[in-house]
């Protein structure tokens, strides 16, 4: 380890460094360290945020089945509610309303597991990965141990965002809900 005595150095030296060894010796500075944890991280911010993303959607998708499905086996239900006079406002935030507590309830469900995820997974790696002791000599990977961050705005996010997808996917059946036609719907099997 070689320590600068200015920060201003540090390029200098790596660069005397490589002139003196050649190619038979790597030389790195913190910031080339600190670049390439930053590059690794950013990527794989990336790619739970695309795994995210895609969780989002398939969530979206299979609220929206789940609610067509409803209108579908309530068509007779939508039609007496609109023959007896429930306007189209009404039908459509009846569902809604529906589309928002399967939302409110898949965001609390989604809120705890990811919580006691977050401390369980470091128990269970610790579980696997124990080091083993041959002789004198440990084999395997050390303990890891780190306490999760859970921050309020985030869990709000998270919430706020599993509230939303369930709305927005509950718009197209709730329309198609107040959009029959109720003699239609009457004489739905």
């Amino acid at each position: 380890f070689i320590i600068a005595d200015d920060s201003s150095n540090v390029d200098s030296i790596l660069e005397e460094i490589e002139l003196t060894f050649g190619k038979r010796f790597n030389a790195f500075s913190a910031n080339q360290v600190l670049s390439t944890v930053n590059s690794i991280i950013s990527q794989f911010q990336l790619f739970l945020g695309s795994v995210a993303a895609i969780s989002m959607i398939v969530a979206g998708l299979g609220i929206l089945n789940t609610m067509l499905m409803s209108v579908m086996e309530r068509t007779r239900e939508i039609g007496v509610l609109k023959a007896v006079g429930y306007k189209n406002s009404q039908v459509m935030v009846m569902f809604l309303a529906e589309a928002l507590m399967i939302g409110v309830l898949g965001g609390f469900i989604g809120l705890f597991v990811g919580m006691g995820g977050s401390y369980l997974i470091p128990i269970l790696i610790n579980m696997i990965f124990k080091p083993k002791t041959l002789g004198e000599i440990k084999v395997g990977i050390s303990v890891i141990g780190f306490t999760p961050q859970i921050s309020l705005d985030l869990m709000l996010t998270s919430f706020i965002l599993a509230v939303g997808v369930a709305i927005l996917a509950g718009v197209y059946p709730a329309r198609r809900a107040a959009n029959l036609d109720p003699i239609a719907a009457l004489r739905y099997e």
